[in-house]
């Protein structure tokens, strides 16, 4: 099983305390991503605690990566191929041997930057 991701957001919480700017963090995730149910299937998050000098607040990094299931999008793709086979072509199966996958890896990268566009509008209204 594959996941295919794309980074969809990125966004920095600084402040003088540590432990404040990663609270800032995860109340933003709470309030922007994870109430909502239908973009938290997708959404992948990785915190990161930046490395800064003395003269720099201390920052932590959210990033938020698109993700979708190959398996899933995979099974979706064969099942209509299989469907327009049979209407088509008036073949009980048809030769997956022979498929180049070329449609399913367009449409798994359509998807991914559609869920992607979709999102982050709505993200950045959130600021």
């Amino acid at each position: 099983m594959y996941n295919f991701s794309k980074i969809l957001y990125v966004k920095q919480f600084k402040n003088k305390v540590s432990k404040q700017a990663y609270l800032e963090a995860c109340k933003w995730l709470a309030q922007n991503v994870y109430s909502k149910v239908e973009l938290s299937k997708y959404i992948t998050v990785q915190i990161i605690k930046e490395n800064v000098n003395k003269k720099q607040l201390p920052t932590f990094t959210v990033k938020l990566f698109m993700t979708i299931n190959e398996e899933d999008l995979k099974d979706s793709y064969c099942k209509k191929c299989k469907q327009l086979h049979t209407i088509f072509y008036s073949i009980d199966k048809p030769d997956c041997d022979v498929c180049k996958m070329n449609g399913y890896r367009k449409q798994l990268q359509t998807n991914v930057s559609s869920l992607v566009n979709n999102w982050k509008g709505k993200l950045e209204e959130g600021d």
